[in-house]
Order: structure tokens, then C-alpha cells, then sequence
């Protein structure tokens, strides 16, 4: 439930305001958690067209590409 209002949270902080990398980065680590990984993998991806040097965004798609390789038949 805290997760799903981080979420909230997080979505409304980046509908405000889009240029907000923190905010992408923390809401993709909380889609994430919730196994929303390409959702979190979006978020993350447009913190880096922002901030290419934003090492949690890095961290991040690191994450899930390490996610999927596990999974078979995941692109």
C-alpha cells in the first residue's frame, strides 16, 4: 500500500513537473518494486534524456536488463 502511494506520488511530482530526475529515478525503482519493470525501465530512460550521467538511472536499466536475461523468452 505505501509502495502504491509512493507511486502516486512520484507520477504526480513528474506530471508537474517533467524535467523532475529525482522524481523519474525514484519512480522507477518504485515500479520496480512493484515488478513493473518496464514501466520503471520508461522512467529511467527519460531521467537519462534529462541527466545522462544519472548514476541511479544507470543502476536502474542495469537492473532490469539483468532481470529479463534471466527471464526466458523476454525481450
Amino acid at each position: 500500500r505505501e509502495v502504491q502511494e509512493a507511486v502516486r506520488s512520484y507520477e504526480h511530482a513528474v506530471r508537474l513537473r517533467p524535467d523532475y530526475v529525482e522524481a523519474r529515478a525514484a519512480l522507477g525503482f518504485t515500479l520496480a518494486q512493484q515488478g513493473r519493470l518496464d514501466e520503471a525501465a520508461q522512467q529511467w530512460e527519460a531521467a537519462l534524456q534529462l541527466d545522462p550521467g544519472n548514476r541511479d538511472a544507470h543502476r536502474g536499466l542495469e537492473r532490469v536488463r539483468l532481470i529479463k536475461s534471466s527471464i526466458p523468452n523476454t525481450p
